[in-house]
């Protein structure tokens, strides 16, 4: 489903989300982009509350970029 992210060179954003499940195994994902700090803040919520539930952990920090677009064939400049 597409989503209007506002990723047109604007600042986005995603959750880095570092998981402990109930058996100790520790893994990190990460969600987004979101063109609000708040919808990856909310992110890192939803899986601190849903993890202690499980009986696990997580923790999670918000980071920001900007978009380069190129051509799917190419690379993109550093």
């Amino acid at each position: 489903m597409p989503r209007n992210i506002g990723a047109d060179g604007r600042t986005v954003y995603r959750a880095v989300i570092t998981i402990t499940g109930p058996a100790g195994a520790q893994w990190t994902q990460y969600e987004g982009p979101y063109a609000m700090a708040g919808h990856a803040r909310g992110r890192v919520a939803f899986w601190r509350t849903y993890m202690r539930r499980a009986g696990g952990d997580a923790t999670g920090r918000v980071e920001q970029g900007h978009t380069v677009w190129t051509p799917a064939t190419e690379e993109p400049n550093r």
